[in-house]
């Protein structure tokens, strides 16, 4: 009895009051007990099954984010520009930068054969928005790659600097919409993945610092997935500690109703 009464109060399990309940039948006050552990085992194998959810979605942040870096290992900031890190400036630019990139692409569209024989005696104006865009833009100000757009007049431009144009516009409007997710991506916990990481992500960035900063979310990320390791083999033995709960329960249940009917029997 004193052991059966060890095991319940490791569990919270009041022994002595199941035996009350029980009227007193010791196999019934068992079979409650394996019962009351069964539930204990259950109750924990869950808890950690959500654990193990929440560890998948942290771990598909980090994926998320790693993803979104692998963009701007790719991106050169001294030729296309550096980047801002500030949330409005990014959205904000990422419109400008759509806008400009869509402006010359409907300008170009219909007129690729010029392009490509980089005629330059076919010249189309540019909206002044885009202009103001590549001109004075603090970061694209001076940066070769936009250099074919600053060539002649201020708005007027031949099919081959266009082209160059729209090449340098999709590298910058990819590195801007992978840098905002770099900013903005959260875990379930609602922490920003790089803050979690102690990650300072900064405007001039090059492919060294890039590789830093995945290498730490990765590191993150491999402890993530061993803990969710162990967290599996702690959930199989709560369900098999469950099971033999169960099986004990249904036993003791079983005797009590054999008991029943003999003394039934007389």
């Amino acid at each position: 009895m004193s052991d059966v009464s060890g095991i319940a109060g490791s569990s919270g399990v009041n022994f002595n009051s199941l035996l009350k309940n029980a009227d007193c039948n010791v196999e019934l006050a068992f079979a409650m007990l394996q019962m009351e552990l069964a539930q204990t085992n259950k109750s924990e194998a869950q808890d950690k099954i959500d654990a193990i959810r929440e560890s998948q979605q942290t771990s598909k942040s980090y994926t998320t984010t790693i993803n979104a870096m692998r963009v701007l290992a790719k991106y050169d900031t001294t030729q296309y520009g550096a980047l801002p890190t500030d949330a409005d400036t990014l959205s904000s630019e990422i419109e400008t930068c759509k806008a400009a990139l869509d402006d010359l692409q409907s300008k170009l569209k219909g007129h690729e054969d010029k392009a490509a024989s980089r005629d330059t005696s076919f010249v189309l104006k540019t909206e002044k928005a885009s202009t103001d865009y590549w001109f004075d833009n603090q970061y694209l100000k001076n940066t070769p790659a936009y250099a074919p757009l600053r060539v002649g007049g201020k708005e007027d431009h031949n099919m081959y600097e266009m082209q160059q144009g729209i090449e340098a516009l999709t590298q910058r409007l990819s590195a801007l919409e992978a840098m905002q997710t770099v900013q903005t991506n959260k875990t379930p916990s609602g922490q920003s993945v790089i803050a979690e990481c102690n990650i300072n992500v900064t405007s001039n960035f090059n492919q060294s610092q890039v590789s830093d900063w995945m290498a730490s979310i990765e590191a993150l990320q491999d402890e993530l997935g061993s803990d969710i390791q162990q967290q599996m083999v702690l959930i199989q033995d709560h369900m098999g500690q469950y099971n033999s709960y169960t099986q004990g329960a249904t036993s003791a249940i079983s005797n009590y109703s054999e008991t029943l009917k003999a003394v039934a029997r007389g």
